[in-house]
């Protein structure tokens, strides 16, 4: 029976746990931005006054501002907390 091994089975148990901690720190940055971008989306339709074009506002500075800085805080949290 073939059994299936993940890709850094075969490395060092330091560079293992290299691996794992930049896979969490990477899958809670994912994670981070993707919250980030609904909350930024939701502020921006809640707390401005632009009604021109308020979707292309909200789009753009979810994907661009508030996403990429929630998703560096949840990555600084992710490190403090798995790496020790």
């Amino acid at each position: 029976m073939l059994s299936a091994s993940p890709a850094c089975a075969s490395l060092p148990s330091s560079s293992r746990h290299r691996m794992i901690t930049l896979g969490k720190l990477f899958v809670s940055a994912i994670g981070g931005y993707v919250v980030g971008v609904a909350i930024g989306m939701a502020l921006i339709h809640l707390l401005s006054n632009n009604r021109q074009d308020l979707a292309t506002e909200a789009a753009m500075t979810s994907a661009f501002v508030v996403g990429p800085l929630v998703a560096l805080i949840a990555t600084v949290v992710a490190w403090f907390t798995w790496v020790k």
